[in-house]
């Protein structure tokens, strides 16, 4: 697991090496996929109300830095 807060789990997955860099998120009974580049931005979600899928990106712009250099790491590459 990436990060943890507000009870959502935010992660990656190792099969989406070919994507560009984005993170999942679990939690509260929904999950959400949020691309990083070239911005913060909801790809798809299920479960989630306007107001926790709102929390979601604030937490990731919050994030986008440090994901972003930890997907490199990960991915090794950008």
């Amino acid at each position: 697991m990436l990060h943890e807060e507000a009870g959502f789990a935010f992660r990656f997955r190792a099969v989406d090496r070919s994507e560009p860099p984005h993170v999942h998120v679990s939690g509260h009974d929904g999950f959400a996929k949020i691309w990083l580049v070239p911005a913060v931005e909801l790809q798809d979600s299920r479960g989630y109300s306007r107001r926790q899928v709102e929390r979601i990106l604030k937490i990731t712009e919050a994030h986008r830095s440090e994901w972003l250099a930890a997907w490199r790491r990960y991915f090794g590459r950008a």
